[in-house]
């Protein structure tokens, strides 16, 4: 009982309590004013990384480093802490004069903010200084010139880089093109790529210099790196070109190296070279081997093959042939090789045993594919090969002798127009044909081209009346795209199959397979999502990866419905077209979907198919 009326003793006093507050005048009772504390002064070029503590109010004082669209203090220990407001609106809110003077090298400045960590999505950290408000950014009168740390390529190594990173330096030096990119070759083989932040805007003339092996160049830029590739980035305006290399890319010794005498340190690039060796041919390459087994391929760019004989063409083609090269050392898609120029820089010795010839012994000119080789194969070559048809994936081929597979083939347009017999004849395994056309590598296989069916002479169609295989019911080639921006929608349909596509349809030429095709890649969740309405037995396409700049593996994936059958994970270079083929077995209608799941972005084109 004294319990209970202790309590009730108690309760009474805090409704009173209650009662009483409820009395008095809000006015009567202020909150307590809790004053910040002063910021921490601190002199930046005095400073080293021990000041940087997150969440300390400071006042830091000294001549900002400008880099890109950033602005920092650079403290003595070189430690760079970026100045960044704390919205966009209160950086809306500095005036015309003080932005301006945000964006000076070396403009005086004290800042009054809090530091703080931004964390990239790539896991690097970038120390702050953040500001609240117009008034915490106050500018001195002194602007400082920052020095700029000027370097020679053919002496500096990988510490004057590591020295220097993240600062403005002058670089010196002739170029290097490696992976078609420039590159400063540093005296201990550092390689430093050349990134121009406004190359597009650069004349096409500057753009030849930048590709130009040897090129002279002083290049006023910072040292960073991206992704694992050390750089100098820089604008086209800090960029000035010096003496151009001579023709060739200078004088020779005169002196005939032996290339069975030769390591891999002789290699250099961009040396004037004149090799005598016998023609090692691999994968449909011309090679020198030197005496460790290092691999030199003999090559000529583009434009200068296209003018090389056809005589040339098929000694440089020919297994065990002798030659002489002279030319340059150059590295061309991973590969160490010495370019030439013209036909007189090839001097032919002698032919291997068996004569070394690779034009068939027809008095008519013509290849038979049963005798022939792939030292008959020479790209761009106008040839007429007779043999028998041998079918697969729903394409037909020549079988030659060494089991070289060549596709005969014409395009779409062209395919069309062919009569029903002749498409029949052409779909049958073992049907004797002659093909009038020219060799052309082509998605990935080697192949020759033919126009019209007067090209095509058919002989004798085997005896069991055909002998067919799965013969191709469609094929989507993209030589009509709506061209249009990097998420470009569109449907087609092609025979029994209807296309939809997300991608991107406005291609670089070095980027394309076969004129048109879709580019996907995850950043634009990309997609290719085919519906074949009669099922589908084997799907074959080619593709190739895009924009070498960006390093990383691709990945396809390929989906049955929403059931993944496939994953291809590649890291080809660009210039290397490949195929798949995926066999499906469905014999109702089925969707198959098309994906990139990587940053990197991946062309498609003839996607073709059998049922």
């Amino acid at each position: 009982m004294k319990r209970l009326k202790k309590l009730k003793s108690v309760a009474f006093a805090i409704l009173v309590g209650a009662s009483a507050w409820s009395c008095v005048d809000n006015n009567d009772f202020e909150l307590p004013v809790i004053e910040r504390p002063e910021p921490v002064a601190i002199e930046a070029a005095t400073a080293d990384v021990s000041v940087y503590k997150v969440g300390e109010y400071v006042k830091m004082h000294g001549n900002i480093v400008v880099d890109g669209k950033w602005s920092y203090f650079e403290l003595g220990d070189g430690t760079r802490i970026q100045i960044y407001a704390s919205s966009n609106s209160v950086f809306e809110s500095l005036s015309d004069d003080q932005k301006k003077k945000l964006a000076t090298p070396g403009q005086e400045v004290t800042v009054t903010g809090t530091f703080k960590d931004y964390k990239l999505k790539d896991g690097k950290v970038i120390k702050e200084i953040v500001y609240n408000k117009a008034e915490d950014v106050v500018f001195g009168d002194n602007v400082v010139t920052p020095k700029v740390v000027k370097l020679e390529a053919e002496k500096a190594t990988a510490k004057d880089y590591e020295d220097n990173k993240g600062k403005e330096v002058e670089l010196h030096g002739k170029l290097v093109i490696k992976d078609k990119r420039a590159h400063f070759s540093f005296a201990d083989g550092t390689l430093i790529q050349i990134y121009v932040k406004d190359f597009k805007e650069m004349s096409k003339e500057d753009k030849d210099k930048l590709n130009t092996a040897g090129q002279e160049v002083t290049i006023v830029g910072t040292f960073d790196e991206y992704k694992g590739t050390k750089q100098i980035q820089c604008k086209s305006e800090g960029i000035t070109f010096g003496k151009a290399p001579e023709q060739g890319g200078g004088e020779t010794t005169g002196e005939v190296l032996k290339a069975s005498d030769l390591t891999e340190s002789d290699f250099k690039v961009n040396e004037q070279v004149k090799v005598m060796g016998k023609i090692v041919f691999k994968d449909n390459k011309s090679y020198f081997e030197f005496k460790d087994k290092t691999m030199v391929r003999i090559f000529a760019y583009s434009t200068d093959w296209a003018n090389i004989s056809n005589d040339v063409k098929k000694k440089l083609n020919t297994n065990g042939q002798e030659v002489t090269v002279t030319g340059v050392y150059k590295e061309i898609n991973g590969e160490k090789g010495i370019a030439f120029k013209q036909d007189s820089d090839l001097e032919f010795g002698k032919a291997p045993e068996g004569g070394g010839e690779t034009t068939p012994p027809n008095t008519d000119g013509v290849i038979q594919a049963a005798t022939a080789t792939v030292a008959d194969y020479v790209v761009g070559e106008k040839v007429k090969v007779h043999g028998k048809i041998h079918r697969a994936e729903g394409k037909s081929y020549f079988k030659f002798k060494d089991n070289t597979m060549v596709r005969i083939f014409a395009w779409d347009a062209d395919f069309k127009k062919l009569s029903e017999e002749a498409k029949t004849k052409f779909s049958t395994e073992g049907q004797e044909i002659t093909v009038s056309g020219s060799f052309k590598d082509f998605g990935g296989e080697k192949g020759i081209i033919f126009k019209e069916e007067s090209d095509l002479e058919f002989g004798n169609t085997p005896s069991n009346g055909g002998g067919t295989t799965d013969e191709k019911a469609g094929e989507f080639k993209f030589e009509d795209l709506k061209i249009g921006g990097y998420n470009e929608k569109g449907s087609l349909t092609e025979a029994n199959a209807l296309l939809d596509y997300k991608a991107r349809t406005s291609l670089d030429d070095k980027y394309k397979i076969d004129g048109g095709g879709l580019m996907i890649r995850n950043q634009e969740e990309g997609y290719i999502t085919i519906t074949f309405k009669k099922g589908i037995k084997t799907l074959s396409f080619d593709y190739r990866r895009a924009y070498s700049g960006v390093e990383e593996n691709r990945v396809i994936e390929i989906y049955k419905g929403d059931k993944k059958i496939e994953t291809i994970d590649f890291k080809n270079p660009y210039t290397e077209i490949l195929n798949k083929k995926v066999k499906i077995n469905e014999s109702g209608e089925v969707t198959i979907t098309f994906k990139v799941t990587t940053e990197g972005p991946v062309v498609f084109d003839n996607i073709s198919w059998t049922e």
